[in-house]
Protein backbone atom coordinates (compact mmCIF):
# COMPACT_ATOMS: atom_id res chain seq x y z
CA UNK A 1 0.00 0.00 0.00
CA UNK A 2 1.64 3.33 -0.99
CA UNK A 3 1.30 6.25 1.28
CA UNK A 4 0.36 9.29 -0.49
CA UNK A 5 1.63 11.99 1.84
CA UNK A 6 -0.42 14.84 0.28
CA UNK A 7 -3.44 13.16 0.78
CA UNK A 8 -2.57 11.20 4.20
CA UNK A 9 0.11 13.15 6.25
CA UNK A 10 -2.04 15.86 7.84
CA UNK A 11 -4.65 13.22 8.78
CA UNK A 12 -2.22 11.18 10.15
CA UNK A 13 -0.29 13.81 12.01
CA UNK A 14 -3.78 15.46 13.15
CA UNK A 15 -4.92 12.25 14.86
CA UNK A 16 -1.40 11.25 16.01
CA UNK A 17 -1.45 14.84 17.99
CA UNK A 18 -4.65 14.94 19.55
CA UNK A 19 -4.36 11.55 20.62
CA UNK A 20 -0.82 12.81 22.04
CA UNK A 21 -2.09 15.93 23.25
CA UNK A 22 -3.22 13.99 26.69
CA UNK A 23 -0.43 12.00 26.65
CA UNK A 24 1.83 15.13 26.36
CA UNK A 25 0.25 17.18 29.09
CA UNK A 26 -0.47 14.49 31.59
CA UNK A 27 3.57 13.12 30.43
CA UNK A 28 5.36 16.78 31.22
CA UNK A 29 3.00 16.78 34.21
CA UNK A 30 3.84 13.42 35.60
CA UNK A 31 7.91 13.86 34.61
CA UNK A 32 7.98 17.13 36.13
CA UNK A 33 6.46 15.68 39.35
CA UNK A 34 9.13 12.87 38.90
CA UNK A 35 11.94 14.96 38.50
CA UNK A 36 10.73 17.18 41.76
CA UNK A 37 10.37 13.98 43.87
CA UNK A 38 14.20 12.90 42.83
CA UNK A 39 15.82 16.35 43.87
CA UNK A 40 13.54 15.90 47.30
CA UNK A 41 14.99 12.49 47.91
CA UNK A 42 18.46 13.04 46.76
CA UNK A 43 18.40 16.21 49.10
CA UNK A 44 16.92 13.95 52.30
CA UNK A 45 18.82 10.94 52.08
CA UNK A 46 22.45 10.50 51.93
CA UNK A 47 24.44 9.12 48.57
CA UNK A 48 25.28 6.19 49.92
CA UNK A 49 21.57 5.70 51.11
CA UNK A 50 20.32 6.74 47.46
CA UNK A 51 22.36 4.54 45.95
CA UNK A 52 21.15 1.21 47.74
CA UNK A 53 17.68 2.37 47.13
CA UNK A 54 18.49 2.62 43.39
CA UNK A 55 20.53 -0.88 43.38
CA UNK A 56 17.77 -2.63 45.47
CA UNK A 57 15.06 -1.16 42.73
CA UNK A 58 17.22 -2.21 40.20
CA UNK A 59 16.65 -5.76 41.02
CA UNK A 60 13.43 -5.63 42.36
CA UNK A 61 12.37 -3.75 38.93
CA UNK A 62 13.84 -6.59 36.66
CA UNK A 63 12.19 -9.70 38.62
CA UNK A 64 9.13 -7.36 38.47
CA UNK A 65 9.53 -7.73 34.55
CA UNK A 66 9.88 -11.46 35.08
CA UNK A 67 6.68 -11.79 37.16
CA UNK A 68 4.45 -9.78 34.50
CA UNK A 69 5.66 -12.18 32.04
CA UNK A 70 4.66 -9.95 28.61
CA UNK A 71 1.01 -10.45 29.91
CA UNK A 72 1.06 -6.14 30.01
CA UNK A 73 2.17 -6.20 26.79
CA UNK A 74 -0.37 -9.09 25.52
CA UNK A 75 -3.19 -7.01 26.94
CA UNK A 76 -2.67 -3.94 24.75
CA UNK A 77 -2.53 -5.71 21.76
CA UNK A 78 -5.37 -8.31 22.07
CA UNK A 79 -7.77 -5.95 23.66
CA UNK A 80 -6.86 -3.13 20.78
CA UNK A 81 -8.11 -5.76 18.21
CA UNK A 82 -11.18 -6.79 20.42
CA UNK A 83 -12.18 -3.29 21.27
CA UNK A 84 -12.13 -1.95 18.06
CA UNK A 85 -14.38 -4.51 16.63
CA UNK A 86 -17.11 -7.09 17.36
CA UNK A 87 -15.09 -9.75 19.45
CA UNK A 88 -15.05 -7.42 22.42
CA UNK A 89 -16.94 -9.94 24.43
CA UNK A 90 -13.21 -12.09 23.98
CA UNK A 91 -12.03 -9.51 25.76
CA UNK A 92 -13.59 -9.19 29.44
CA UNK A 93 -11.71 -11.24 31.65
CA UNK A 94 -8.06 -10.59 29.87
CA UNK A 95 -7.81 -8.16 32.75
CA UNK A 96 -8.50 -11.15 35.78
CA UNK A 97 -6.74 -13.67 34.14
CA UNK A 98 -3.49 -11.85 33.46
CA UNK A 99 -3.62 -10.25 37.26
CA UNK A 100 -3.82 -13.94 38.60
CA UNK A 101 -1.04 -15.57 36.28
CA UNK A 102 1.37 -12.21 36.98
CA UNK A 103 0.91 -12.92 40.97
CA UNK A 104 2.33 -16.11 41.58
CA UNK A 105 6.10 -14.83 40.86
CA UNK A 106 5.80 -11.90 43.14
CA UNK A 107 4.41 -14.49 46.09
CA UNK A 108 7.38 -17.05 45.10
CA UNK A 109 9.87 -14.24 45.76
CA UNK A 110 8.51 -12.79 48.88
CA UNK A 111 8.86 -15.90 50.12
CA UNK A 112 12.44 -16.83 48.57
CA UNK A 113 13.12 -13.24 49.94
CA UNK A 114 12.06 -13.69 53.66
CA UNK A 115 13.95 -17.27 53.87
CA UNK A 116 17.18 -16.00 52.41
CA UNK A 117 17.39 -12.15 51.95
CA UNK A 118 15.95 -10.95 55.06
CA UNK A 119 19.24 -10.37 56.97
CA UNK A 120 21.80 -10.38 54.01
CA UNK A 121 20.13 -7.87 52.17
CA UNK A 122 16.70 -6.49 54.56
CA UNK A 123 16.30 -3.66 52.13
CA UNK A 124 15.83 -5.59 48.95
CA UNK A 125 13.61 -8.09 51.65
CA UNK A 126 11.04 -5.10 51.98
CA UNK A 127 11.15 -4.40 48.24
CA UNK A 128 10.01 -7.79 47.28
CA UNK A 129 6.66 -6.47 49.00
CA UNK A 130 6.09 -3.80 46.21
CA UNK A 131 6.70 -6.73 43.99
CA UNK A 132 2.52 -7.94 44.46
CA UNK A 133 0.57 -4.72 44.13
CA UNK A 134 2.98 -3.18 41.47
CA UNK A 135 2.20 -6.49 38.94
CA UNK A 136 -1.44 -5.86 39.60
CA UNK A 137 -1.26 -2.12 38.82
CA UNK A 138 0.93 -2.75 35.33
CA UNK A 139 -2.06 -4.94 34.53
CA UNK A 140 -5.07 -2.81 35.34
CA UNK A 141 -2.78 0.26 33.58
CA UNK A 142 -2.51 -1.45 30.36
CA UNK A 143 -6.08 -2.59 30.07
CA UNK A 144 -7.33 1.12 30.20
CA UNK A 145 -4.51 1.89 27.62
CA UNK A 146 -5.72 -0.74 25.48
CA UNK A 147 -8.89 0.89 25.60
CA UNK A 148 -7.73 3.92 24.44
CA UNK A 149 -8.72 5.96 27.22
CA UNK A 150 -5.78 8.04 27.62
CA UNK A 151 -7.42 10.13 30.53
CA UNK A 152 -7.84 7.47 32.90
CA UNK A 153 -4.78 6.08 32.28
CA UNK A 154 -2.40 8.94 32.73
CA UNK A 155 -4.49 9.91 36.10
CA UNK A 156 -3.52 7.01 37.47
CA UNK A 157 -0.02 7.16 36.57
CA UNK A 158 0.18 10.95 38.11
CA UNK A 159 -1.58 9.60 41.21
CA UNK A 160 1.07 6.84 41.64
CA UNK A 161 4.23 9.65 41.55
CA UNK A 162 2.15 12.25 44.06
CA UNK A 163 1.83 9.57 46.60
CA UNK A 164 5.69 8.65 46.39
CA UNK A 165 5.80 12.67 48.33
CA UNK A 166 4.97 11.13 51.45
CA UNK A 167 8.84 10.58 51.72
CA UNK A 168 8.76 14.11 53.05
CA UNK A 169 8.08 11.99 56.27
CA UNK A 170 11.17 11.25 56.58
CA UNK A 171 11.80 15.03 58.51
CA UNK A 172 9.55 13.97 60.70
CA UNK A 173 10.67 9.65 61.41
CA UNK A 174 14.13 9.79 60.98
CA UNK A 175 13.55 5.84 59.77
CA UNK A 176 15.83 6.52 55.89
CA UNK A 177 15.50 5.11 53.07
CA UNK A 178 13.22 2.52 54.26
CA UNK A 179 10.40 5.27 54.10
CA UNK A 180 10.57 5.31 50.32
CA UNK A 181 10.29 1.55 50.23
CA UNK A 182 7.43 2.01 52.33
CA UNK A 183 6.02 4.99 50.50
CA UNK A 184 6.29 2.79 47.17
CA UNK A 185 4.64 -0.34 48.64
CA UNK A 186 1.65 2.14 49.58
CA UNK A 187 0.98 4.03 46.53
CA UNK A 188 1.31 0.97 43.95
CA UNK A 189 -1.21 -0.50 46.48
CA UNK A 190 -3.39 2.47 46.87
CA UNK A 191 -3.33 3.18 42.76
CA UNK A 192 -4.12 -0.77 42.35
CA UNK A 193 -7.54 -0.19 44.27
CA UNK A 194 -8.73 2.97 42.91
CA UNK A 195 -8.14 1.80 39.77
CA UNK A 196 -9.80 -1.81 39.94
CA UNK A 197 -12.61 -0.21 41.69
CA UNK A 198 -13.08 2.66 38.93
CA UNK A 199 -12.67 -0.26 36.57
CA UNK A 200 -15.65 -2.20 38.06
CA UNK A 201 -17.52 0.27 38.73
CA UNK A 202 -17.60 1.06 34.62
CA UNK A 203 -17.88 -2.61 33.49
CA UNK A 204 -18.85 -4.62 36.49
CA UNK A 205 -19.55 -7.85 33.86
CA UNK A 206 -15.56 -8.15 33.54
CA UNK A 207 -15.28 -9.68 36.91
CA UNK A 208 -18.34 -12.42 36.36
CA UNK A 209 -17.76 -13.03 32.60
CA UNK A 210 -17.23 -16.68 31.50
CA UNK A 211 -14.81 -16.32 28.31
CA UNK A 212 -15.99 -19.97 25.94
CA UNK A 213 -14.24 -18.57 23.22
CA UNK A 214 -11.27 -17.63 24.57
CA UNK A 215 -8.93 -18.36 27.05
CA UNK A 216 -5.68 -18.56 28.72
CA UNK A 217 -3.71 -20.65 26.63
CA UNK A 218 -4.25 -17.55 23.56
CA UNK A 219 -3.45 -15.03 25.93
CA UNK A 220 -0.26 -16.65 26.70
CA UNK A 221 0.59 -17.28 23.10
CA UNK A 222 0.72 -13.61 22.37
CA UNK A 223 2.34 -12.77 25.55
CA UNK A 224 5.24 -14.95 26.04
CA UNK A 225 7.17 -13.30 22.78
CA UNK A 226 6.52 -9.76 24.26
CA UNK A 227 7.15 -11.37 27.49
CA UNK A 228 10.97 -12.07 26.67
CA UNK A 229 10.90 -8.86 24.84
CA UNK A 230 10.29 -6.85 27.90
CA UNK A 231 12.58 -8.80 30.04
CA UNK A 232 15.52 -7.84 27.83
CA UNK A 233 14.20 -4.39 27.74
CA UNK A 234 14.07 -4.21 31.64
CA UNK A 235 17.16 -5.76 32.18
CA UNK A 236 18.96 -3.38 29.36
CA UNK A 237 17.47 -0.77 31.57
CA UNK A 238 18.53 -1.65 34.73
CA UNK A 239 21.58 -4.08 34.54
CA UNK A 240 23.85 -1.42 34.22
CA UNK A 241 22.89 0.40 37.89
CA UNK A 242 23.11 -3.57 39.34
CA UNK A 243 26.30 -3.85 38.31
CA UNK A 244 27.72 -0.48 39.39
CA UNK A 245 26.70 -2.22 43.07
CA UNK A 246 27.90 -5.19 41.97
CA UNK A 247 31.73 -4.33 41.17
CA UNK A 248 31.55 -1.40 43.07
CA UNK A 249 29.76 -2.82 46.38
CA UNK A 250 31.92 -0.19 48.82
CA UNK A 251 31.22 2.67 46.06
CA UNK A 252 27.43 3.29 46.41
CA UNK A 253 27.87 6.66 45.65
CA UNK A 254 28.40 6.04 42.28
CA UNK A 255 25.25 4.15 41.78
CA UNK A 256 23.38 7.08 43.17
CA UNK A 257 25.61 9.30 40.80
CA UNK A 258 24.75 7.30 37.68
CA UNK A 259 21.13 6.54 38.43
CA UNK A 260 19.89 9.87 39.27
CA UNK A 261 21.83 11.16 35.89
CA UNK A 262 19.77 8.46 33.71
CA UNK A 263 16.72 9.87 35.42
CA UNK A 264 17.67 13.26 34.36
CA UNK A 265 18.50 12.05 30.80
CA UNK A 266 15.92 9.73 29.93
CA UNK A 267 13.89 13.01 30.39
CA UNK A 268 14.90 13.80 26.61
CA UNK A 269 12.90 10.41 25.88
CA UNK A 270 9.46 12.37 27.26
CA UNK A 271 7.82 13.78 23.94
CA UNK A 272 8.89 10.47 22.00
CA UNK A 273 7.37 7.69 24.42
CA UNK A 274 4.06 10.20 24.51
CA UNK A 275 3.35 10.18 21.18
CA UNK A 276 4.57 6.50 20.69
CA UNK A 277 2.63 5.69 23.95
CA UNK A 278 -0.27 7.47 21.52
CA UNK A 279 0.25 5.04 18.39
CA UNK A 280 1.17 2.05 20.01
CA UNK A 281 -2.86 0.89 19.97
CA UNK A 282 -2.97 1.77 16.24
CA UNK A 283 0.46 -0.22 15.19
CA UNK A 284 -0.82 -3.14 17.06
CA UNK A 285 -4.07 -3.86 15.31
CA UNK A 286 -2.59 -3.06 11.93
CA UNK A 287 -1.93 -5.78 9.69
CA UNK A 288 1.49 -4.70 8.71
CA UNK A 289 1.85 -6.51 5.97
CA UNK A 290 -1.35 -5.38 4.65
CA UNK A 291 -0.67 -1.31 5.72
CA UNK A 292 2.97 -0.84 6.75
CA UNK A 293 1.97 2.34 8.33
CA UNK A 294 4.29 4.80 6.61
CA UNK A 295 2.02 7.48 7.61
CA UNK A 296 1.82 6.49 10.88
CA UNK A 297 5.82 6.46 11.20
CA UNK A 298 6.18 9.48 8.93
CA UNK A 299 4.19 11.76 10.98
CA UNK A 300 4.99 10.48 14.53
CA UNK A 301 8.51 11.34 13.50
CA UNK A 302 8.18 14.41 12.70
CA UNK A 303 6.12 15.33 15.69
CA UNK A 304 8.78 13.63 17.49
CA UNK A 305 11.43 15.76 16.60
CA UNK A 306 10.10 19.21 16.82
CA UNK A 307 8.99 18.21 20.73
CA UNK A 308 11.87 16.54 21.83
CA UNK A 309 14.56 19.37 20.31
CA UNK A 310 13.92 21.58 23.08
CA UNK A 311 14.26 18.94 26.00
CA UNK A 312 17.01 17.42 24.52
CA UNK A 313 18.86 21.34 24.15
CA UNK A 314 18.27 21.66 28.10
CA UNK A 315 20.10 18.70 28.88
CA UNK A 316 22.33 18.57 26.09
CA UNK A 317 23.72 22.29 26.71
CA UNK A 318 23.44 22.70 30.29
CA UNK A 319 24.30 19.26 31.91
CA UNK A 320 26.02 20.79 35.26
CA UNK A 321 22.68 23.31 36.11
CA UNK A 322 20.51 19.66 35.73
CA UNK A 323 22.90 17.74 37.78
CA UNK A 324 23.04 20.88 40.62
CA UNK A 325 19.02 20.64 40.96
CA UNK A 326 20.18 17.26 42.87
CA UNK A 327 23.12 18.84 44.88
CA UNK A 328 26.56 19.99 45.21
CA UNK A 329 27.95 16.66 44.62
CA UNK A 330 25.98 15.46 41.93
CA UNK A 331 26.75 18.66 39.79
CA UNK A 332 30.42 17.10 40.27
CA UNK A 333 30.22 13.52 39.31
CA UNK A 334 26.62 13.77 37.33
CA UNK A 335 27.24 16.47 35.24
CA UNK A 336 29.42 13.87 32.33
CA UNK A 337 26.97 11.29 32.87
CA UNK A 338 24.21 13.10 32.02
CA UNK A 339 26.51 14.42 28.84
CA UNK A 340 26.89 11.06 27.34
CA UNK A 341 23.82 9.37 28.09
CA UNK A 342 22.20 12.69 25.84
CA UNK A 343 24.50 12.07 23.20
CA UNK A 344 23.72 8.14 23.17
CA UNK A 345 20.14 8.97 23.01
CA UNK A 346 19.73 10.94 19.88
CA UNK A 347 18.82 8.15 17.91
CA UNK A 348 17.00 6.52 20.19
CA UNK A 349 14.52 9.40 20.59
CA UNK A 350 14.82 9.77 16.55
CA UNK A 351 13.35 6.19 15.54
CA UNK A 352 12.36 4.90 18.58
CA UNK A 353 9.36 4.15 16.21
CA UNK A 354 11.20 1.36 15.06
CA UNK A 355 11.13 -0.63 17.75
CA UNK A 356 7.59 0.29 18.18
CA UNK A 357 6.84 -1.20 14.91
CA UNK A 358 8.38 -4.47 15.50
CA UNK A 359 7.69 -5.14 18.81
CA UNK A 360 3.85 -4.80 18.57
CA UNK A 361 3.93 -5.77 14.75
CA UNK A 362 4.42 -9.49 13.11
CA UNK A 363 8.24 -9.12 13.73
CA UNK A 364 8.01 -9.85 17.78
CA UNK A 365 10.77 -12.80 16.94
CA UNK A 366 13.38 -10.13 14.97
CA UNK A 367 12.54 -7.70 17.92
CA UNK A 368 13.45 -10.22 20.59
CA UNK A 369 16.83 -11.29 19.05
CA UNK A 370 17.80 -7.82 18.55
CA UNK A 371 17.48 -6.82 21.97
CA UNK A 372 19.34 -10.37 23.60
CA UNK A 373 22.02 -8.93 20.97
CA UNK A 374 21.96 -5.99 22.36
CA UNK A 375 21.59 -6.86 26.26
CA UNK A 376 24.80 -9.24 26.17
CA UNK A 377 26.17 -6.23 24.79
CA UNK A 378 25.91 -3.95 27.18
CA UNK A 379 26.72 -6.33 29.65
CA UNK A 380 30.16 -7.01 28.58
CA UNK A 381 30.97 -3.37 27.72
CA UNK A 382 29.46 -3.03 31.43
CA UNK A 383 31.71 -5.03 32.53
CA UNK A 384 35.23 -3.64 31.69
CA UNK A 385 33.77 0.04 31.60
CA UNK A 386 32.55 0.27 34.57
CA UNK A 387 35.88 -1.82 36.31
CA UNK A 388 37.91 0.93 33.97
CA UNK A 389 36.17 4.14 34.45
CA UNK A 390 33.25 2.86 36.82
CA UNK A 391 30.18 5.06 36.41
CA UNK A 392 31.05 6.71 33.25
CA UNK A 393 31.79 3.76 31.87
CA UNK A 394 28.25 2.25 32.60
CA UNK A 395 27.08 6.00 30.83
CA UNK A 396 29.48 4.75 27.77
CA UNK A 397 28.29 1.10 27.50
CA UNK A 398 24.34 2.42 27.78
CA UNK A 399 24.68 4.93 25.05
CA UNK A 400 26.59 2.74 22.52
CA UNK A 401 24.01 -0.37 23.38
CA UNK A 402 20.69 1.90 22.54
CA UNK A 403 22.44 3.53 19.49
CA UNK A 404 23.15 0.27 18.22
CA UNK A 405 19.61 -0.93 19.21
CA UNK A 406 18.15 2.14 17.24
CA UNK A 407 20.18 2.04 14.22
CA UNK A 408 19.70 -2.08 13.99
CA UNK A 409 15.82 -1.65 14.92
CA UNK A 410 15.13 0.69 12.28
CA UNK A 411 17.30 -1.12 9.32
CA UNK A 412 15.05 -3.76 10.39
CA UNK A 413 11.84 -2.16 10.15
CA UNK A 414 13.00 -0.77 6.50
CA UNK A 415 14.15 -3.77 5.19
CA UNK A 416 10.79 -5.67 6.35
CA UNK A 417 8.19 -2.78 5.36
CA UNK A 418 9.90 -0.48 2.99
CA UNK A 419 9.66 2.03 5.74
CA UNK A 420 12.53 4.91 5.40
CA UNK A 421 13.96 5.13 8.63
CA UNK A 422 14.44 9.34 8.21
CA UNK A 423 13.16 10.81 5.93
CA UNK A 424 15.27 13.90 4.13
CA UNK A 425 12.99 16.68 5.27
CA UNK A 426 13.11 15.09 8.56
CA UNK A 427 16.84 15.29 8.43
CA UNK A 428 16.85 19.04 7.28
CA UNK A 429 15.47 19.91 9.74
CA UNK A 430 17.15 18.23 12.57
CA UNK A 431 20.04 19.75 11.07
CA UNK A 432 18.30 23.46 11.57
CA UNK A 433 17.25 22.61 15.02
CA UNK A 434 20.55 21.63 15.29
CA UNK A 435 22.33 24.68 14.35
CA UNK A 436 19.54 27.10 16.38
CA UNK A 437 20.57 24.82 19.62
CA UNK A 438 24.87 25.82 18.66
CA UNK A 439 23.73 29.40 17.97
CA UNK A 440 21.69 29.64 21.14
CA UNK A 441 24.07 28.08 23.23
CA UNK A 442 26.48 30.27 22.08
CA UNK A 443 24.32 33.39 22.82
CA UNK A 444 24.04 32.39 26.70
CA UNK A 445 27.32 31.00 28.02
CA UNK A 446 27.60 29.92 31.45
CA UNK A 447 26.07 27.22 33.11
CA UNK A 448 23.69 29.16 35.91
CA UNK A 449 20.06 28.68 35.77
CA UNK A 450 19.38 31.84 34.39
CA UNK A 451 21.53 31.01 30.86
CA UNK A 452 19.44 27.70 31.40
CA UNK A 453 16.39 29.78 31.43
CA UNK A 454 16.79 32.23 28.79
CA UNK A 455 18.29 29.79 26.27
CA UNK A 456 15.35 27.51 26.59
CA UNK A 457 12.59 30.36 25.74
CA UNK A 458 14.71 32.08 23.23
CA UNK A 459 15.41 28.51 21.30
CA UNK A 460 11.78 27.41 21.83
CA UNK A 461 11.02 30.56 20.37
CA UNK A 462 13.42 30.42 17.37
CA UNK A 463 11.92 26.78 16.95
CA UNK A 464 8.27 27.83 16.57
CA UNK A 465 9.10 31.00 14.70
CA UNK A 466 11.06 28.58 12.18
CA UNK A 467 7.68 26.35 11.66
CA UNK A 468 5.95 29.45 10.98
CA UNK A 469 8.07 31.46 8.64
CA UNK A 470 9.52 28.14 6.57
CA UNK A 471 6.97 25.37 7.03
CA UNK A 472 3.40 27.00 6.00
CA UNK A 473 2.18 24.33 3.98
CA UNK A 474 3.61 21.40 6.06
CA UNK A 475 1.60 19.30 8.70
CA UNK A 476 3.39 20.44 11.79
CA UNK A 477 2.51 24.20 10.54
CA UNK A 478 -1.31 22.59 10.84
CA UNK A 479 -0.71 21.09 14.26
CA UNK A 480 1.08 24.19 15.36
CA UNK A 481 -1.69 26.42 13.97
CA UNK A 482 -4.56 24.17 15.97
CA UNK A 483 -2.70 24.19 19.07
CA UNK A 484 -2.50 27.97 18.96
CA UNK A 485 -6.40 28.28 18.37
CA UNK A 486 -6.90 25.96 21.45
CA UNK A 487 -4.82 28.02 24.07
CA UNK A 488 -5.70 31.30 22.31
CA UNK A 489 -8.11 31.25 19.99
CA UNK A 490 -10.90 28.75 21.08
CA UNK A 491 -13.66 29.51 18.87
CA UNK A 492 -11.30 29.14 15.96
CA UNK A 493 -10.28 25.17 16.55
CA UNK A 494 -12.75 23.72 14.37
CA UNK A 495 -12.50 26.24 11.28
Amino acid sequence: MDYNPVMNERHEMKYIAKNSGINIFFGILNKLLTFIWVILFTRLFSESDVGLFYWAFAVISIVSSISLFGLDKGILKLNSVFSAGKYFGKSRKLLIDSVEISSVLPVIFIIFSAVFLRKKEPLLFLFSFYLLPVSALRMLQSYIWSLGDMLFYNVSLIAETAIHFLVVLALVFKCGVWLAVAVYIFSASACALISLALIWKRNPEIFTAKNEEYGRKDLLSVSIPLFFSAIIFMTLTNVDTFMIGLLKPDELEQVAYYRIAVRAAFFILLPSQMVLRAIAPTVARKDLKEDPGHGTYDSSQILIVYLSAPVFFVFAAFPEAVAALFGKNYAVFSKDIISILAAGLVLNVLLGASAQILSYGEKQRLYLYITMFILFLNIILNYFLIRAYGASGAAVATAISYTLGTVVCSFSVHRSYRIIPMKPRALIDLTVLFALGIGTRALFAGNGYLPLLLGSVLFCIAEILYIFLFKKDSAEHFVLIKTFNFLFRPGKINK
